[in-house]
């Protein structure tokens, strides 16, 4: 493990602890916004095959909180809870949601509302399982330790910016190294 060591004279660190909060929630802030584009096209992707229209491709959306700490991904479309989890058998499904997919799949006959009794009455009794973007195992580990590489690169960042100003390069930081590392967190 090779760590970075700084010296800071006595004088400077007041200046230091100025600018470092500053620095801080700016680059948060932006590596957030960044990383929840990132996301949001990556669970684009992810998501290809699951929606017959591409609305639920095409619906992920994320916020984050004024103050850079929180990010919340969720997808805008009203069957998405549906695609997540799954539907359990006992309760059929709306009927408009149905005989739109119906048509969009079969074409628009005379027999579709014999489809869409078919396909609700099947969902009824037997369910669908989900299919699971966000919620899934992969997913989850791909974001947090892409989440966490970035901001180890923010720390590193904010930190060099605040003792160093912003133009100025430093020969005693080597670049790629994070100054400071998350708890429990190995890069």
């Amino acid at each position: 493990m090779s760590v970075t060591t700084i010296k800071i004279a006595p004088r400077d660190l007041g200046k230091f602890e100025e600018r470092f909060p500053g620095e801080m929630k700016s680059l948060q802030r932006r590596v957030m916004h960044d990383f929840g584009n990132q996301a949001k096209n990556m669970l684009g992707v992810k998501s290809i095959d699951v929606d017959y229209k591409g609305r639920f491709r095409t619906g992920w959306r994320f916020k984050t909180t004024p103050n850079g700490k929180k990010l919340v991904i969720w997808n805008k479309e009203p069957h998405a809870y549906w695609v997540e989890h799954g539907r359990a058998p006992g309760k059929w499904p709306p009927k408009d949601v149905i005989t739109e997919w119906c048509i969009f799949r079969f074409g628009e006959t005379k027999k579709t509302p014999a489809q869409v009794f078919l396909v609700r009455r099947k969902i009824g009794r037997r369910g669908v399982d989900g299919r699971p973007v966000l919620t899934d195992l992969d997913t989850e580990i791909f974001l947090t330790d892409n989440l966490m590489r970035q901001l180890n690169r923010l720390w590193d960042k904010a930190a060099k910016k605040a003792l160093f100003g912003q133009h100025s390069r430093s020969k005693g930081l080597k670049s790629g190294l994070p100054l400071f590392r998350a708890k429990g967190h190995k890069a």
